[in-house]
């Protein structure tokens, strides 16, 4: 019991001492700079808040055009999940030629990564291939010419 009693005051120590590390430049910019001048240093890019009503609460740098944050790929996921379900997979569709040429058509899946394309190319070498020309990827499920908002172009 008291063993536990001391690592966990080392633990909130750990972390206080921490906290303070973080935090410690951001005080010194907020001294020495403005209000306005501290947030331009803080946050690179912009932010926006407003109420449920859609009040205006903050903004910094609301006009400057940006791709949209990776925190979108959170409400894609669960948009996802309602509309397809917890059981859909994504398919993934490998196609051969006479010429040895590969083609991949992907389906938008996810979870398909490096370690998971690695695994589906020694399947791929197990089946008695062992040459492969040209890879070619299948994109046309998706469409290209997509703009997100706030920006002219985007990948």
């Amino acid at each position: 019991m008291m063993k536990n009693n001391i690592l966990l005051l080392l633990f909130k120590f750990f972390i206080l001492l921490n906290s303070a590390l973080i935090l410690r430049p951001f005080c010194s910019v907020a001294a020495d700079l403005s209000y306005e001048a501290a947030i331009d240093r803080l946050i690179e890019n912009g932010s926006y808040i407003a109420t449920k009503e859609g009040r205006d609460i903050f903004s910094h740098n609301a006009d400057q055009r940006l791709i949209p944050a990776s925190i979108w790929k959170i409400a894609t996921a669960t948009a996802a999940l309602d509309t397809l379900g917890r059981d859909y997979f994504f398919k993934t569709e490998f196609f051969e030629d006479s010429d040895c040429n590969l083609y991949i058509r992907g389906h938008g899946d996810p979870a398909l990564i490096s370690e998971e394309i690695n695994l589906i190319f020694q399947a791929i070498k197990q089946k008695g291939v062992s040459e492969i020309n040209n890879i070619y990827l299948d994109s046309s499920r998706f469409e290209t010419a997509q703009a997100a908002p706030g920006i002219s172009r985007s990948l």
